[in-house]
């Protein structure tokens, strides 16, 4: 008779509650997550308490705390300077207040969950800092995803999400998503013909209703292969989407698709920030003149001072021009003025978008060896891997089928 192995040993987290309000609904979304017993106590006054049963530090602590309250961004500061300063911390924040997450991580947090939480963001960010949660098979194989930033209006930011996510694509069809989460003036579903808009209300209304079946059905299959969720038919205030529902909606697009690429608003939402962490790389796009430069200069130094500077930025100029015909400032005097260099150009081809704007084709689809179709598809090879432009390659029984 064969022994049967050993269950993996249960690790312990703290957690240290704000009040005794969340404790019933943070026990059942914590009696899904395996491989961790979950301590939950008010949260004491002393950082020098004991924080386990056993007396042992926790392997982690997960720490329940208003974000906008000094006194809870003192108490984490205190927890990180005390005895368990070593042990890894997670804030547990609101997620509907704009940049509590940014303010956790600030005082000291490794890492943040938005409530209300949910299991996979639970288990994800134990993943993340401990290593103590045993991920299912979903998680181990998360999507990348591609983000891309518009400065100011009118860069062709989402010229470049549509073409990129069909270059994606060309490869491997219906495992490439485009979100587009302008919720005010999204145009991506325009520039792809795309004749109707996601029922993205329900999102806002019923976030608590998103999960993997409710995304597909909202999702738009494009003739090219790519998965579309459109901004809504009618704009919505940028604040209409939840923190914690963008951070669900990013998790299970990664789990469902190999590729997400994610078009950004031009204004800065509460939510940015949660999309900006998940990305493989962040495209920055620009124009060559003084008003890319300006706002370039701000949202680096704002990246700097929430402590996001240190994300995968890429300077993109759009609409290069090779000599400096029709540029406002040369490429040098661009890179000089924003104190980097610029990483990625894309020549201006006027022709070429036009058309594709007036057809409703990506110009990628209209003309696969133009200068700009290269151009785009080096940019995303270079960060992404060349083999991400490559067909998927099958096992022969799938080749079979």
């Amino acid at each position: 008779m064969e022994d049967k192995p050993l269950p993996p040993p249960q690790r312990n987290a703290t957690v240290l509650l704000r009040s005794e309000a969340d404790r019933v609904n943070l026990a059942s979304v914590f009696k899904q997550v395996e491989g961790t017993d979950f301590y939950m106590i008010l949260r004491p006054s002393s950082t020098a308490a004991q924080f386990t049963r056993s007396g042992d530090p926790p392997a982690v602590l997960i720490v329940d705390i208003d974000a906008s309250d000094a006194n809870d961004i003192s108490y984490i500061r205190a927890l990180r300077a005390g005895p368990i300063g070593h042990v890894p911390t997670i804030a547990l924040v609101d997620g509907s207040k704009q940049l509590a997450a940014i303010g956790a991580i600030r005082a000291g947090a490794d890492d943040v969950i938005l409530k209300p939480a949910n299991p996979q963001e639970v288990r994800e960010a134990l993943i993340r800092v401990a290593g103590i949660a045993r991920p299912s098979t979903e998680t181990a194989n998360l999507g990348r995803l591609v983000a891309f930033v518009h400065v100011t209006g009118g860069v062709g930011a989402t010229t470049l999400a549509v073409n990129s996510a069909t270059a994606l694509a060309n490869t491997r069809k219906n495992d490439v998503c485009l979100l587009d989460l302008d919720v005010q003036y999204g145009n991506a579903g325009n520039l792809l013909d795309i004749r109707k808009a996601s029922p993205v209300e329900v999102l806002i209304d019923e976030p608590a209703r998103l999960d993997r079946d409710m995304l597909e059905s909202m999702m738009i299959k494009h003739d090219n292969g790519v998965q579309v969720l459109t901004s809504p038919e009618l704009p919505f205030a940028l604040s209409s989407y939840r923190s914690d529902m963008v951070a669900n909606l990013i998790q299970l697009a990664r789990r469902r698709y190999s590729m997400v690429v994610v078009d950004l608003p031009v204004a800065l939402a509460p939510w940015t920030d949660v999309v900006l962490r998940e990305a493989s790389v962040v495209y920055l796009i620009c124009t060559p003149n003084v008003a890319s430069v300006h706002r370039v200069v701000q949202f680096l130094r704002l990246m700097d001072r929430e402590n996001l500077g240190n994300l995968p930025f890429r300077i993109v100029l759009n609409r290069h021009h090779d000599r400096g015909e029709g540029a406002d400032v040369s490429e040098s005097q661009f890179a000089k003025a924003i104190g980097r260099s610029v990483d990625y150009r894309i020549s201006n081809d006027y022709g070429l978008i036009s058309l594709s704007h007036n057809q409703g084709r990506p110009a990628i689809s209209l003309k696969p060896n133009s200068r700009f179709s290269r151009q785009l598809t080096a940019m995303l090879a270079a960060e992404l891997g060349e083999s991400v432009l490559k067909p998927v390659e099958r096992s022969w029984w799938q080749r079979s089928r």
